[in-house]
C-alpha cells in the first residue's frame, strides 16, 4: 500500500430502476456504518455532511438523512433525487463527495466518487460495488424504452417518414397502408407515451402507479392482440387451408 495520498475520481451510468424510501435508506445505512471504518471518521461527521435533495416541478426539497422525510411516497413531479455527502477532514487531511443522482433523464444518472486519501481507486471501486449491489436489485425493464441514440435516431426517422409513405402504399394495397399506419402509430406511442409513462428511472408516487397500471395493461392489450393474431393466422392457413 502507498504512504502517499492521491485523489481518485469515478462516474458510472445507472440502469432503469425505480427508487423508493427503502431503497434510499439502503445506501443511507450502508454509507453512515462503512465510511466511518474505511476512512477512520467519526460517524456524527458523515450524519453531518449527509444530504438528500428532492427535486419536483416547482421547486427542491434539501435535508439531511432520508429519516427526516415525511412520508412513504414522493410527489407525483418529482423529476429528481440527490443523496450523498461532502467530507473535508482536517485532522486527517482526506476528501470525500460521494453522490447518487437518480434523474428522469438519462443523461444525469449516476453515481459519482471522488476521493483523495491513501489507495483513493481501491476505496472507491469498493463502495462503488456495493452502492451498486444495492440499485441492482431494483433495475426494471425500462430500458426497452429508452433504447441507444442511434436506435431512437433510427426510429424517429422511420416515424416520422411513416404518414408520407403510407398515402403511396394505400395505392398499391390496403392492407399494407393500414399496417403501415398502425406500425406509424405504435412508433408514436413507443415515443409519446410509453417513454413518459415508463421513464428512465422511476419514483415511487401515486401517479407513477397509475401511469405504471396504465402502460402494463395497454402493453399486455398489444401483446394479446398480436398472440390473438397469429394464433388465427396459423389456424386460417393451416388448419383450415386443410
Amino acid at each position: 500500500m502507498t504512504t502517499q495520498k492521491t485523489r481518485y475520481k469515478l462516474t458510472k451510468k445507472l440502469p432503469t430502476i425505480d427508487v423508493d424510501i427503502v431503497l434510499l435508506k439502503d445506501i443511507e445505512t450502508y454509507l453512515l456504518s462503512n465510511l466511518p471504518k474505511l476512512f477512520d471518521i467519526d460517524e456524527s461527521k458523515i450524519r453531518e455532511k449527509y444530504y438528500t435533495e428532492i427535486k419536483e416541478a416547482n421547486g427542491e426539497h434539501s435535508l439531511g438523512l432520508i429519516e427526516q422525510y415525511d412520508g412513504n411516497l414522493f410527489p407525483d413531479t418529482t423529476t429528481r433525487i440527490t443523496v450523498g455527502l461532502r467530507i473535508h477532514n482536517y485532522d486527517t487531511n482526506i476528501d470525500i463527495n460521494i453522490s447518487i443522482t437518480f434523474d428522469r433523464d438519462e443523461l444525469f444518472s449516476n453515481i459519482k466518487i471522488d476521493l483523495f486519501d491513501l489507495n483513493p481507486k481501491e476505496k472507491a471501486n469498493g463502495i462503488l460495488a456495493k452502492l451498486d449491489s444495492l440499485i441492482n436489485e431494483r433495475k426494471n425493464l425500462n430500458f426497452f424504452f429508452h433504447p441507444p441514440m442511434l436506435l431512437n435516431i433510427i426510429l424517429g426517422t422511420i416515424g416520422y417518414l411513416i404518414p408520407t409513405a403510407s398515402s403511396f402504399i394505400f395505392k398499391y394495397s390496403t392492407k399494407l397502408g393500414v399496417a403501415s399506419i398502425l406500425f406509424g402509430l405504435s412508433i408514436a406511442a413507443y415515443f409519446w407515451l410509453f417513454k413518459k409513462w415508463k421513464p428512465y428511472v422511476s419514483f415511487a408516487s401515486n401517479r407513477q402507479m397509475r401511469n405504471n397500471s396504465i402502460a402494463n395493461y395497454l402493453l399486455l392489450g398489444v401483446l394479446g392482440f398480436i398472440l390473438f393474431s397469429t394464433g388465427l393466422l396459423f389456424i386460417r392457413k393451416y388448419l383450415i387451408g386443410q
